[in-house]
């Protein structure tokens, strides 16, 4: 019969063998799904530059590809067994914003004029009375009059977005009349506004940009 100092031991080899077990489970399942995946992402010469891109093809792949060699190592991200089956394949051809393109064996052409948001268009400024009369989408927040920088002279000041942002708008709060120029000094968010009543648009709302139409590929 064994004594407890043997049940001990054993009882101590069995949880050292156990977690040796696991750690190599560990390591090896690490090594194929975070480590490699990750060491790849980090030398794979992503940048944080915003880029254009445009789709030139979509299609769908066996994911054996041949000689099964997977055709793209993405169908089998995260997988420890073969792959199989079927995945989409998507190329697009990236340029850096604001970069000049070179149109060439163009079959057709068409201009298509999209408003947006002019740097030098003039802003609304409820304190001097602009405000009384607004109809439309606008973006408003409180700074400091143009005329005066003092603490007394701040109000509201909106950004008409009408030509920019085709909107949702599912709920409203009550209207303001801005008839005054202290009727509406504290006006914050996105305003839907009609003849100078303005109600604020209630999340959640959803808003696309205007001039969507555009077939790129």
């Amino acid at each position: 019969m064994n004594s407890p100092f043997e049940k001990r031991v054993c009882l101590t080899i069995c949880i050292c063998q156990l977690t040796a077990v696991l750690s190599c489970v560990s390591i090896v399942y690490l090594t194929v799904a975070v480590y490699v995946p990750s060491y790849r992402l980090l030398n794979s010469g992503f940048t944080a530059d915003t880029v254009m891109c445009t789709t030139v093809s979509n299609r769908t792949v066996n994911c054996e590809g041949e000689n099964s060699i997977p055709a793209w190592s993405s169908c089998g991200e995260w997988c420890l067994s073969k792959s199989s089956g079927t995945c989409t394949q998507i190329s697009v051809d990236v340029r850096v914003n604001g970069t000049n393109i070179l149109l060439e064996d163009c079959e057709s052409e068409e201009v298509i004029w999209c408003d947006g948001i002019d740097p030098k268009k003039k802003s609304f400024e409820c304190i001097m009375g602009d405000c009384a009369g607004l109809n439309g989408l606008f973006n408003c927040t409180v700074a400091a009059s143009s005329v005066s920088a003092t603490e007394a002279a701040h109000g509201s000041r909106c950004r008409d977005l009408t030509d920019v942002l085709a909107c949702n708008l599912t709920s409203l709060d009550p209207e303001v009349h801005c008839n005054t120029k202290k009727a509406c000094l504290k006006l914050e968010g996105l305003y839907q506004c009609r003849e100078g009543h303005c109600s604020r648009v209630r999340p959640p709302f959803k808003c696309e940009k205007k001039c969507t139409g555009i077939k790129t590929g």
